[in-house]
């Protein structure tokens, strides 16, 4: 059940489409469950809210593509979302269609919404070791005891704990 302002009530509501959910998150413009089949088959599902409804599930979830099998966890920020896996990679992606403000992680500002890009590393390679995810509005940390927190992107007040204010992807 999910609840929330709504011009009528703040009563919990089942949300349509979610289904064998294990894990879910939330934002202000949407939700991300990580379900388990009976198989134990995972998957990430996805979906905006509809502006004029605070939880309202938009038409059917979508299934998010190029995530591995071994998602552990997901987490939903302003506008993007990310999942790490059993082996400490995390792989994120637009919720919308725009500019990424470096939310991906993936030296890039841009991308296509509902479709994983696995995180690099600080230095080279992919991000690894990972053992919790945390979003906010435009930016995204990981925590791993070998790696301490690591955060990517939009950096204009600070966000990123760098003592700077320069975006990072």
């Amino acid at each position: 059940n999910c609840w929330g302002e709504h011009t009528t009530s703040l009563s919990g509501a089942l949300v349509d489409g979610i289904r064998d959910a294990i894990q879910v998150d939330v934002s202000d413009l949407g939700l991300c469950t990580l379900t388990e089949s009976e198989a134990g088959a995972r998957s990430v599902l996805c979906s905006n809210f509809r502006v004029d409804a605070a939880l309202v599930w938009l038409d059917d979830a979508t299934n998010i593509s190029g995530l591995p099998a071994d998602i552990e966890e997901v987490a939903v920020g302003g506008e993007h979302a990310c999942a790490r896996t059993s082996s400490g990679r995390v792989f994120c992606w637009l919720t919308s269609f725009g500019e990424s403000s470096g939310v991906l992680g993936n030296g890039a500002s841009g991308g296509a919404a509902f479709s994983a890009v696995q995180v690099l590393g600080v230095s080279s390679g992919v991000l690894s070791g990972v053992e919790e995810i945390a979003l906010g509005d435009d930016h995204s940390c990981a925590y791993g005891s070998s790696l301490g927190v690591v955060c990517w992107g939009l950096n204009s007040r600070g966000q990123l704990g760098d003592r700077t204010t320069t975006t990072r992807d």
